[in-house]
C-alpha cells in the first residue's frame, strides 16, 4: 500500500511483512531529503514497522552527494527520533562509491545515537535486501 508519494521519493508500507520501502528517484535536494525523513518517521510510528527497506537504485548520487554531507541534513541524522519497532534497516546501493560511502556512514551515525540493536546492511540488488529482511536469507 502507497503511503506517501512525490516527486522524488515514495514510501510503501507491506504489512504481510511490516515493511517499509522508501524508494528514492533522481536528484535528492536537502529539503526532500529533510522531508523523507520526517515521513519515514511519521509512518514508522503509525504503522509499527519492524523493517526498512532503502532503495537508492534510481538516485542521481553524484548531484545529491551534497545534500547528504550538508550540516541540516546531519543533524536530523543525530535528533531523537523514536524508532522502538525498526529491528532491520536495509539499503540497496546507488553503485556510485563516494554517495554509498556518505549515507551508509549517516545511517552508523544513525544507528550509533540510537544505542540500538538495529541491524544496517548494504546491498546491490533489491531482492536480496529484502530476502534479507523477510529472513529468507542470514
Amino acid at each position: 500500500m502507497m503511503v506517501y508519494e512525490s516527486d522524488c521519493f515514495e514510501l510503501e508500507y507491506l504489512p504481510e511483512y511490516c515493511l517499509l520501502v522508501v524508494r528514492w528517484m533522481g536528484i535528492l535536494e536537502i529539503e526532500e531529503l529533510v522531508l523523507m525523513i520526517r515521513k519515514i518517521v511519521e509512518v514508522v510510528d503509525k504503522y509499527k514497522i519492524e523493517n526498512i527497506l532503502l532503495d537508492a537504485t534510481y538516485v542521481e548520487a553524484s548531484k545529491s552527494l551534497t545534500a547528504i554531507k550538508t550540516g541540516p541534513v546531519l543533524e536530523y541524522f543525530t535528533a531523537p527520533w523514536p524508532l522502538p519497532t525498526i529491528k532491520k534497516i536495509a539499503r540497496v546501493t546507488s553503485g556510485h562509491d563516494p554517495y554509498d560511502e556518505a549515507i551508509t556512514q549517516q545511517y552508523q551515525t544513525l544507528l550509533q545515537f540510537k544505542a540500538s540493536n538495529i541491524e544496517f546492511r548494504n546491498f546491490k540488488h533489491h531482492y536480496e535486501a529484502m530476502f534479507w529482511l523477510i529472513d529468507k536469507i542470514k
